[in-house]
């Protein structure tokens, strides 16, 4: 077996049989590999082995540093961007209210304004103590943890499911829930 086949696991075992038991051998053929006259050549291949690692160690910890720097980087840079387009959606969402306009086709961009719902937990004592009353709203209204978690969402859909709309288009629903609500949003999209 020559020193220069042996990779880094390969070496320190070497070492390690030739320091515990005078030489190092093939346990099937009985050949002996290596022996203590080999040691200091064992000990310079084990420290070049590590030289070579720990430098590949130094490179890739400062490449994943510098790709660590150049993301937050571009992750700010994003966030800039993003802060610019929103300012300027708010400008438009401000001078299509001044021009009383709902709908908008410029170019080939399309504007209009959607309608979303979100729920919100303003009361969550009351909320709970409404679940609790009911095994079928603990079931369906809360998560199971140590501390029951509110399932928003199944609260959103319970409430929704009540949904009624009048004559003139109004929205409207049977079922309130004491510490929970509805909010209807109103969003400008550009497309």
């Amino acid at each position: 077996m020559n020193i220069d086949e042996l990779k880094g696991y390969g070496i320190a075992e070497q070492i390690a049989r030739v320091v515990e038991e005078g030489f190092s051998y093939n346990e099937e053929t009985g050949e002996v590999y290596f022996t203590t006259e080999d040691l200091d050549a064992l000990n310079m291949a084990f420290e070049e082995k590590i030289d070579s690692l720990s430098g590949l160690y130094e490179l890739y910890t400062d490449r994943a540093k510098s790709l660590k720097e150049r993301s937050k980087d571009i992750a700010e840079k994003g966030k800039r961007f993003e802060n610019k387009s929103e300012s300027i959606k708010r400008y438009i969402d401000s001078l299509m209210h001044i021009a009383g306009k709902t709908k908008l086709e410029v170019g080939d961009k399309s504007l209009k304004y959607t309608k979303s719902t979100a729920s919100e937990i303003y009361d969550e004592d009351s909320l709970r103590k409404y679940i609790e009353e009911d095994k079928e709203r603990i079931k369906s209204f809360y998560k199971e943890l140590s501390k029951p978690d509110i399932k928003k969402d199944e609260l959103k859909k319970a409430i929704t499911a009540t949904k009624k709309i009048d004559e003139d288009g109004n929205i409207a629903y049977d079922l309130k829930i004491p510490g929970f609500r509805l909010i209807e949003n109103v969003n400008l999209q550009i497309k």
